[in-house]
């Protein structure tokens, strides 16, 4: 099982960094539309806008991306609910198509978030209908890399969150078996609660839906805080460090003797303004992944061909943009992997990546090729 993990979406005033204490910051994809209409919007956004948030991900922040697209209706009539399916996996297509191996997915959907009829306060009737809801959307879940499920709390009502968040994690789970589940939590009160909406959540309450969330789902995306000045020892906060510390003292009592060896050579290299680190060799020797070639020297071989065809088109060089910068980020990951000596399953996720990657590289390399044979034929001729 791979490492739970703690994602970091808060956008307090004067928020600190968080990363030394084991918390990752997750790209959000959102500002799609050029007009600034996104939310009442109902076409699709900007194609361009679109692929270059693709193509920027990995450098805004090293975690699996979400979109925020939440006014375009899954309820309703078939005609209404499928044509709006059918942009949700259009926005999906071209986020990969610029940026193919950045984990993708959409917050809270799928599933549809739902209380009353999650709990069962509905009876069976009500549960089934939001199962029959979550089922029509089978071509986004197909499309995502990631579900984003949200259990943001409206009550102050722990039992009662429980036994929604657990039916929303359960949901997120059937609809889509092996993909990761990653769950957004908000310290504050849903702002639809005329009372406590935008108070923070009480220390002990807030624990218990991280405690509940690491035996339930792969990790957790904590936002929040907008227009709310940051404070050290607020409650939730602290509960949230000791959570952490907690997670890391897990990692390091399970990792106890599980790497074997990182490869030999120079362990960075400067590249385009920043250091990398090469490919890793040896994971873990008990199941040695398969093995996995670098891919920045097919890059720069890339580059170099690519430098002597001026009027290759420029969806071929955009293209390899957004690889070159998916190779970054995996060699980035593949390290961390290994220096935090994390599971197999997620060593061999990321092996899967490189390989995924490597193909869609040799096909790159493939129309080079064959533009390049036939630019050479063109010149031999006018000879």
């Amino acid at each position: 099982m791979a490492a739970f993990q703690v994602f970091d979406a808060l956008a307090f005033t004067g928020r600190p960094d968080t990363s030394s204490l084991g918390m990752t910051r997750n790209p959000v994809v959102a500002n799609l539309w050029p007009s600034g209409r996104d939310l009442a919007d109902l076409t699709l956004p900007s194609q361009a806008l679109t692929e270059a948030a693709a193509v920027n991900a990995n450098a805004l922040a090293p975690g699996p991306s979400w979109l925020d697209i939440e006014h375009w209706p899954v309820t309703g009539t078939a005609q209404v609910v499928a044509e709006s399916i059918s942009k949700y996996v259009q926005v999906i297509n071209w986020f990969k198509a610029a940026n193919p191996a950045e984990p993708i997915g959409y917050y809270g959907l799928p599933p549809i978030r739902d209380y009353w009829r999650a709990n069962g306060s509905q009876g069976q009737a009500g549960i089934d209908a939001w199962k029959a809801e979550n089922d029509a959307l089978a071509p986004i879940t197909a499309a995502v890399d990631v579900l984003f499920p949200s259990v943001y709390t409206f009550y102050d009502d722990q039992p009662g969150w429980v036994v929604y968040a657990k039916a929303n994690i359960a949901e997120a789970r059937r609809l889509a078996p092996g993909k990761p589940v990653y769950a957004f939590l908000w310290p504050q009160y849903h702002e639809s609660n005329a009372t406590l909406g935008g108070t923070l959540i009480a220390g002990p309450y807030w624990r218990a839906q991280l405690d509940l969330m690491k035996t339930i789902a792969d990790g957790v995306v904590i936002w929040g805080g907008w227009q709310v000045a940051w404070n050290e020892t607020s409650p939730w906060w602290v509960e949230t460090k000791e959570f952490l510390a907690q997670l890391a003292t897990d990692s390091a009592a399970a990792s106890v003797g599980k790497i074997s060896s990182v490869s030999s050579g120079p362990q960075k290299q400067w590249w385009e303004g920043e250091w990398i680190i090469p490919g890793v060799t040896h994971y873990l020797p008990e199941r040695p992944p398969e093995d996995i070639t670098p891919l920045r020297p097919k890059v720069e071989r890339l580059k170099r061909q690519l430098a002597e065809i001026p009027d290759l088109s420029r969806d071929v060089r955009r293209h390899l943009a957004g690889l070159t910068r998916s190779v970054t980020y995996l060699e980035r990951r593949a390290a961390t992997l290994v220096a935090e000596a994390q599971t197999e399953a997620a060593v061999e996720d990321i092996a899967a990546r490189y390989r995924a990657l490597n193909a869609k590289l040799q096909a790159l390399e493939q129309r080079v090729r064959l533009r390049t044979e036939h630019s050479d034929r063109l010149k031999r001729e006018d000879e």
